[in-house]
């Protein structure tokens, strides 16, 4: 999964209809803001909050034919494309009071496909991951191991093993990729360990991250 920096989006005021009394409520009342990944890759989580005195019903449009109310959601896009999200106020009668929109834009990261990444651990046991896969649609893709699926370490025979990620594109095209591994008899060796576990939790300290292959990030446990 990619490690990214959220990203605060400016507040705008709504643009504001008669009140119940007849009369508009001041613009500084009703806030809307947004927060998002600052890559802006699909899928998209976003979060939307109006910041309003009270009272109101707050409706959101997010402009893929979703919609919700709260002063405060959370949504997820999946396909790339410019989002117009809508967000209306009703008063305590269900009229509108108030109105606003705001684009959200929605990047790619290339075609669509299944990606495999295969970790394995010194006790003889694979743990297998769609790390890398591109798909824009909800759900992960199926892990299978010799014909299996997985969803946890697994532990290998010596000998060989198919394993596989399959996944359904958007458009409902099939998509895999796939890997022959070779398990041979493992021997402990407590210095080679020893130094594997030291250089990992340097690594955690440093805020590795395994997608840029560089630390900056925050700083891991070990």
């Amino acid at each position: 999964m990619r490690r990214v920096r959220p990203l605060l989006a400016p507040m705008v005021a709504l643009s504001l209809v008669a009140s119940a009394a007849g009369q508009a409520q001041p613009a500084e009342l009703f806030r809307v803001g947004s927060s998002m990944s600052s890559d802006h890759l699909a899928p998209l989580t976003v979060t939307l909050r109006v910041t309003q005195p009270g009272g109101y019903t707050v409706v959101w449009a997010y402009g893929d034919g979703a919609t919700a109310t709260g002063d405060q959601v959370t949504h997820t896009y999946y396909r790339p494309d410019t989002y117009q999200v809508k967000v209306t106020l009703l008063d305590r009668q269900g009229r509108e009071v108030g109105r606003s929109e705001m684009p959200i834009t929605v990047r790619g990261s290339g075609a669509e496909r299944a990606e495999l990444t295969v970790l394995h651990a010194a006790d003889g046991t694979v743990r297998l991951s769609e790390l890398g896969s591109v798909l824009y649609r909800p759900g992960p893709a199926r892990l299978i191991l010799d014909g299996r699926d997985v969803t946890g370490p697994a532990r290998l025979s010596p000998g060989q093993h198919t394993a596989a990620a399959l996944a359904v594109t958007s458009s409902g095209q099939p998509t895999q990729r796939q890997l022959t591994l070779t398990a041979a008899p493992l021997t402990a060796s407590l210095p080679f360990d020893g130094e594997v576990l030291r250089l990992t939790n340097q690594a955690r300290a440093q805020g590795w991250n395994c997608d840029s292959q560089r630390p900056g990030g925050p700083g891991l446990p070990p």
